[in-house]
């Protein structure tokens, strides 16, 4: 199990939190060694969103897990869906 140790503005993370969120680059840090390994992550709503979805489907992984969708990096929808008015 990987663990990171919050040291203050310092710490620079690999993957890019205006993409993914603060929480989301921690995420896919934390799961690193674990990628190309065809699992499945199981996350809730803190770190959770759809560029994380995406950037572990690119890398032969998998998510599931609740979404808030009044996050600011969840893309509002385009237009209305088929049950609203």
């Amino acid at each position: 199990m990987n663990a990171i140790l919050y040291t203050g503005a310092g710490h620079t993370l690999k993957f890019d939190k205006s993409q993914f969120g603060y929480e989301g680059a921690i995420a896919l840090e934390l799961l690193e060694p674990y990628l190309h390994t065809n699992q499945t992550v199981y996350m809730d709503n803190y770190c959770n969103s759809p560029a994380v979805a995406k950037t572990l489907l690119d890398y032969s992984n998998y998510c599931c897990g609740t979404l808030r969708k009044n996050k600011k990096i969840v893309p509002k929808p385009d237009g209305l869906g088929p049950w609203q008015s």
